[in-house]
């Protein structure tokens, strides 16, 4: 999926993906690795009756805005 081009949502200009470097590529990978790894842990702790444990969990990925209730 990253390495697919994305066209300009507003179709002005060339796709959204011409710009992203090699290293951002490699960073937006590893970024979006990483959250899945979080969420699936997450859900597994919700799994398991550890809901406060979950909320916490997405917190952390999300930011401080993400309700722990």
């Amino acid at each position: 999926m990253l390495r697919e081009a994305w066209p300009d949502p507003a179709g002005l200009g060339p796709p959204v993906s011409d710009s992203m470097t090699s290293t951002a590529l490699l960073s937006a990978k590893t970024a979006l690795t990483d959250a899945n790894h979080s969420v699936r842990e997450a859900i597994q702790l919700s799994r398991n009756g550890r809901n406060g444990d979950a909320l916490r969990k997405y917190r952390d990925l999300f930011g401080d805005l993400f309700p722990l209730s």
